[in-house]
């Protein structure tokens, strides 16, 4: 599942970015059965792998149809569909999926997943130079996320250019599909050898990617807008994501500790191994993992005044 993830604004030290999640986004599917994995079939990638670059070059993969009803409606079985639709035909075939538990669930894993990479990303507006043009500045995020059996979710990457393309290529490999071409009801669409299909095909505008990213982009709009002015955004399509965690104040105290305890790396495997046995119910071993990331962006960021956006590829 692509969900998209509006950022703006936010210094430090100052205030805190706006993190903004939109509802929509895209579902893709496999073009192969699923089975779990085995030595038999790991090479088998279009039954695991849900990247569109590569089952648009299966001949199993559905194209969405061209219009609203089909796009949107329940009866929507393509390979590339929207997430709010996906949605729904999961809340109707399986009665113990709830749609909000899972927006909630993908809240947590962008908060997380921002506060580490935030460090980085906020330290360019330190100087003054900076500060004004990071106040204004924005990005949309791509975060890839995946539902188990049990519907939980979880996180597979973030992308921090996801594509905003809205057309597809579809193969010419029959005759009626040439004449079609060759008509005048056709006559801008022209045949195309690039590296989208390595076979000939042509484009076309892709009706779920228009509407999906119009909507999601609309709305990212129409919060910076609001933002402008000095007004909370409130944007019907987007789930406010609060920046600080209620756990920042208790893993700020844990870096102290560890710090003056004389601990020679800050490494999640020496958190782990020191208060591990302290986490209980309400700190987990990933949330040591975000403190220990979290504390070597921040110094890398305060002593490295050209670090970057690039610096994340750390991780």
């Amino acid at each position: 599942m692509r969900m998209y993830v509006l950022v703006a604004g936010g210094s430090m030290g100052e205030c805190p970015p706006l993190i903004q999640l939109c509802r929509e986004g895209l579902a893709r599917f496999c073009t192969e059965t699923y089975e779990e994995p085995n030595q038999k079939n790991m090479h088998h990638c279009m039954g695991h792998l849900t990247n569109y670059s590569l089952n648009k070059r299966s001949h199993k993969f559905e194209h969405c149809g061209q219009s609203m009803e089909e796009v949107f409606g329940d009866e929507n079985t393509s390979s590339k569909r929207p997430l709010t639709v996906c949605l729904r035909q999961l809340a109707e075939e399986y009665s113990d999926f709830d749609i909000e538990a899972f927006y909630s669930d993908v809240q947590v894993i962008v908060q997380r997943s921002l506060a580490v990479m935030a460090p980085v990303l906020l330290s360019r507006t330190r100087s003054e130079d900076c500060l004004e043009a990071g106040r204004q500045s924005f990005q949309i995020f791509g975060f890839d996320i995946m539902l188990d059996q049990k519907y939980k979710a979880f996180l597979l990457e973030v992308n921090n250019s996801p594509s905003l393309c809205v057309d597809e290529a579809l193969p010419v490999d029959a005759e009626h599909d040439a004449a079609k071409l060759a008509s005048k009801n056709r006559e801008r669409d022209k045949l195309c050898r690039c590296m989208d299909m390595a076979q000939v095909h042509w484009h076309q505008t892709s009706l779920v990617d228009l509407e999906t990213k119009s909507a999601m982009m609309q709305g990212a709009f129409k919060a910076l807008e609001q933002l402008h002015q000095g007004v909370e955004p409130a944007v019907e399509n987007y789930i406010p994501v609060p920046f600080d965690h209620e756990l920042w104040p208790l893993l700020a105290r844990l870096e102290a500790v560890y710090s003056r305890s004389g601990a020679k790396s800050f490494t999640s495997t020496g958190l782990r191994r020191i208060f591990e046995p302290l986490c209980g119910d309400k700190l987990q071993k990933h949330d040591l993992d975000i403190l220990a990331n979290r504390y070597r962006t921040t110094n890398s960021a305060a002593h490295d005044k050209a670090a970057g956006p690039d610096a994340l590829r750390f991780f």
